[in-house]
């Protein structure tokens, strides 16, 4: 004759501790995630930025409409930054304008001794037909995470 079993299922200090690995790995998990979204979040926005550029660069090296053309920072309004295309010498004296949208969430610092980036300033203008500009550094922050954007006066973009 066969002696029932007194030991089925679990105890209750296992479930406990099956519970407690569970939520560590999800708290590691859930770190690692946002780590990684920050980093999707930056590099998404110097690619952006770095577009944004490429395609000034492009049209005054076309001579489209026989103009400059150049890309600034617009910060004024504060929760919603834009980067403008523009053509013209300058921001201020632009003919045509064309506005794409920033992270508000990624910090656009203008390192540059110049310091042209933003609207206000003018801008960084391409010439005509050559693309060349002056020499600048763009710095994309998000938390600890730096990437940076630079120009040579040969027009040349470098991230």
């Amino acid at each position: 004759m066969m002696r029932p079993d007194h030991h089925q299922g679990l105890t209750l200090i296992e479930i406990m501790v099956v519970i407690a690995i569970l939520t560590i790995l999800f708290a590691v998990g859930l770190l690692m995630s946002m780590d990684a979204f920050r980093g999707y979040s930056r590099r998404s926005e110097r690619d952006t930025l770095v577009s944004v550029f490429q395609r000034a660069r492009s049209s005054a090296i076309a001579n489209v409409n026989q103009h400059q053309w150049g890309a600034c920072l617009d910060t004024s309004v504060p929760t919603s930054p834009d980067y403008v295309i523009f053509s013209g010498p300058s921001y201020g004296s632009a003919i045509t304008k064309l506005a794409i949208p920033a992270n508000s969430g990624v910090t656009i610092t203008d390192t540059s001794s110049t310091k042209r980036f933003n609207c206000s300033l003018g801008g960084i203008v391409f010439n005509q037909l050559t693309g060349d500009t002056s020499d600048n550094t763009i710095t994309v922050n998000q938390g600890a995470i730096t990437s940076t954007i630079s120009t040579n006066v040969e027009g040349r973009i470098d991230w």
